[in-house]
């Protein structure tokens, strides 16, 4: 089950298209700061690594961690007026 659901995550009048948008381009600069973190760690011949917040860890899915953000206001998403 997704939590937070889609009803709690559009209440500030965000549309479900700009929700998957906004959670995809998030999902992915996830990814990215994983994958930076990998290399980081394969360079330093680190067996465990994280990435910007303590909560979240490497293992987490990257959508997961997206919407988290979303839902806690650490991504916004813009409206186009």
């Amino acid at each position: 089950m997704l939590y937070p659901s889609i009803q709690q995550l559009t209440e500030d009048k965000i549309n479900r298209y700009a929700l998957v948008m906004g959670t995809a381009k998030s999902a992915r600069h996830v990814t990215d700061l994983i994958n930076k973190e990998r290399e980081i760690a394969a360079a330093n011949a680190a067996k465990e690594f994280k990435i910007d917040t303590e909560e979240e860890t490497a293992y987490d899915k990257a959508v997961t961690i997206a919407i988290k953000r979303i839902h806690e206001n650490k991504y916004t998403i813009k409206m186009p007026e």
